[in-house]
């Protein structure tokens, strides 16, 4: 597998890219209220660069994901379903020890407060983009340079650790980044399987976060 960095640079430029342009515009109209303005449109803005960097990857990268598909065994999909049951056993036990810790869960309170100005788009941006985006990142791109797997799942789990938090709350991100990292090399290096996975988790942790905020 040749090295390809495209992932990185164009999520790094097109999503953050995004995020700046559009505060800096809202910082023009809005001046004194601009962070205020970012904070009730953070859902807005969050999707539209996670829209973005999407529909980028898909058209550059659409023929390699179809054949990814078509490439799916039965036994990926167990792999797939299996890493996925896991990934949400240990979201839920280390959340759980974190939470009777008193332990500041940084995303998790950053993503519901977006949710709360915008439902929809939040649940779109968490459930379906971001896991798409960060495995084409985090998961493809990163094992295209570094070919050791051992070494892979170390670096690349601890990227996607940090990048969602600092503290001891990042460590449910690094175990999660472990798991997505062996599904990703147990399949073959299959990208789908490991965004499928990571799919299903943030859509179970979503549904469990919605479910505590109602009771």
């Amino acid at each position: 597998m040749k090295k390809d960095l495209k992932p990185i640079w164009l999520y790094l430029a097109i999503y953050f890219g995004i995020q700046f342009i559009i505060g800096f515009i809202l910082g023009i109209i809005y001046m004194n209220n601009a962070i205020e303005m970012v904070n009730k449109l953070s859902a807005i803005i969050t999707f539209i660069s996670y829209l973005v960097v999407t529909i980028t990857f898909i058209f550059i990268y659409r023929n390699q994901l179809k054949l990814k598909i078509k490439k799916m065994t039965k036994k990926d999909y167990i792999y797939t379903l299996v890493g996925a049951a896991i990934l949400i056993f240990v979201n839920v036990i280390l959340y759980k020890l974190f939470s009777g810790m008193n332990v500041k869960m940084e995303n998790q309170e950053t993503i519901m407060e977006a949710y709360q100005n915008s439902k929809i788009l939040m649940l779109v941006s968490v459930i379906l983009f971001a896991p798409f985006v960060e495995e084409m990142v985090f998961r493809y791109s990163l094992s295209t340079l570094i070919k050791n797997d051992s070494v892979f799942v170390i670096v690349s789990s601890l990227i996607f650790g940090l990048m969602h938090g600092i503290g001891l709350a990042s460590i449910i991100y690094i175990s999660l980044g472990v798991v997505l990292s062996l599904i990703y090399l147990k399949t073959n290096k299959n990208v789908v399987a490991s965004t499928i996975a990571h799919i299903l988790n943030n859509a179970f942790a979503m549904i469990t976060i919605l479910i505590m905020i109602r009771l």
